[in-house]
């Protein structure tokens, strides 16, 4: 029976390089290695948070603007928690931008608004005084890139403008400013939101003479030769019955000029006018707004707070000659596509 047995083979490991995995060439970390190489890593974590806390101290003391910009761009897409440390309590990317506006306004002799602190979440916010029943304005990040941030009431969620650290760019949005202080101003009085007004128009000028941002004043721009395009493509000319009707009552006449624009002095020095843009021989109709003063100090904000019977007016014509707004604001349904 001795024949058939197999007979008895001894395997001696790796007699031969074919017999090695890869797994098994890679050589193992011996204990002090391994504790060695969890404290480097320990160290990184501690370092990442030093030059955090340095970068943050550039942003909350540094007198120089340059100095304020980087420090807000390094923190927007600052990563501060890792596998190895993890920080509980951290303000956020919306905090961050809160006090950024607040140090730039400060550094221009600018500063209106109160920065403040929720005790509850530990939050910034913005208070305006005189504008506190609108309730707090703070960031919202926009959740697809980091460094784009909408300036809203936390309240309502409506958004008073947008900002990218990267692009360099704001735009006001004419729509929830309207909702939010105009449509709904009964608990503020007109003082106040002039201020206000004021507070938001420092913010585009600040960025905009120390950064180079592309500003969007909308219909808060009070400068020389500044125009506000309307939704409407065409003529309103229901809303411009109705500007006659409602400011003959006012005892402002609303008067045609020679090129078919609508002109309407409000005062001695306020006029305002609505003309197809394109006349002179543009492609199609454009049709905007103009606010003309002595000074460049009146805009068309200004008007919907002074004179009562031009905000019944406008709202009450929002479909046709609602002053246009930035893209980044448009939704599917709101028709300015």
């Amino acid at each position: 029976m001795s024949e058939y047995e197999n007979p008895t083979i001894t395997f001696y490991p790796h007699e031969s390089e074919f017999d090695v995995t890869p797994e098994e060439q890679k050589p193992a970390l011996s204990t002090n290695e391994r504790l060695m190489n969890y404290n480097g890593r320990l160290k990184e974590s501690l370092n990442n948070g030093i030059r955090f806390t340095e970068v943050f101290d550039t942003l909350i003391n540094t007198t120089d603007l340059n100095e304020l910009f980087q420090s807000i761009k390094t923190l927007a897409s600052y990563q501060l928690d890792d596998d190895y440390l993890v920080y509980p309590i951290q303000y956020s990317r919306a905090d961050f931008y809160l006090i950024f506006i607040n140090r730039l306004l400060s550094l221009n002799d600018k500063e209106t608004v109160i920065l403040m602190s929720s005790e509850k979440d530990r939050a910034l916010y913005h208070e305006f005084p005189g504008i506190n029943a609108c309730g707090r304005f703070k960031f919202k990040v926009d959740s697809a890139d980091e460094q784009r941030a909408f300036y809203i009431d936390e309240r309502t969620g409506l958004s008073l403008f947008y900002i990218d650290f990267s692009d360099k760019v704001l735009y006001f949005n004419s729509r929830d400013i309207v909702e939010l202080l105009i449509a709904n101003d009964a608990e503020n009085n007109k003082e106040d939101l002039i201020r206000f007004e004021k507070y938001l128009v420092s913010i585009g000028e600040c960025v905009e003479q120390a950064y180079g941002y592309e500003v969007d004043f909308n219909l808060l721009n009070a400068r020389r030769n500044a125009v506000y395009p309307i939704v409407s493509e065409t003529e309103p000319e229901v809303a411009l019955d109705r500007l006659f009707i409602m400011g003959s009552e006012a005892g402002c006449m609303l008067k045609s000029g020679i090129n078919g624009e609508a002109i309407m002095n409000l005062s001695d020095s306020v006029v305002l006018t609505l003309f197809d843009e394109n006349l002179a021989g543009g492609n199609s109709p454009k049709w905007v707004i103009t606010v003309k003063d002595d000074e460049d100090k009146i805009s068309f904000f200004d008007l919907l707070v002074r004179y009562d019977f031009f905000k019944d007016w406008y709202l009450e014509n929002l479909q046709s000659v609602e002053i246009r707004r930035a893209r980044c604001f448009w939704k599917k349904d709101d028709g300015e596509a």
